[in-house]
């Protein structure tokens, strides 16, 4: 057993501009993914399932004993975007954007659709006063490597 009493306190940012579950569900419906089952590997190449797995995590952390309810009970105020998962929606699941067509190539939008998304998600976070005083720590979630493909300019 794990003493949940020893884990840090986390709020978790999921709705407003935090928000990208069309996009996965999308992405999901696109590649005939069922989105209660983590089956990525089976449709999508697994240098890019592997970064994936930030759909599957936040998930978890909805339900975990450690989450508060409010950002002033927290010490780890975490983002929860999906990031890698709806980059993927939006890029679609390859490497390059020659894929690019009106809608993106998944009809889920394409990464101009994305990056608006993103560049909101920075312009909210600026605003927070935990952010402003620097007094509570941050946690985005992020496997891929090539992180300002991921967050885009401005996160």
């Amino acid at each position: 057993m794990v003493d949940v009493s020893a884990l840090p306190s986390f709020y978790l940012y999921e709705d407003g501009p935090f928000n990208f579950t069309e996009s996965v569900e999308c992405l999901m419906q696109s590649l005939g993914l069922n989105k209660e089952v983590d089956s990525f590997d089976d449709k999508v190449t697994p240098d890019l399932a592997e970064h994936m797995v930030d759909w599957w995590l936040l998930r978890r952390l909805r339900t975990h004993p450690a989450r508060v309810d409010t950002p002033d009970e927290a010490q780890v105020l975490v983002i929860g975007t999906p990031f890698s998962t709806a980059f993927r929606a939006h890029n679609g699941v390859v490497w390059s954007n020659d894929a690019q067509v009106a809608g993106g190539p998944l009809g889920c939008g394409d990464t101009s659709d994305y990056y608006a998304r993103t560049s909101a998600i920075a312009a909210y976070i600026r605003e927070l006063p935990y952010w402003k005083a620097c007094g509570k720590r941050f946690l985005v979630l992020n496997s891929f490597y090539f992180v300002k493909v991921i967050l885009g300019d401005e996160l």
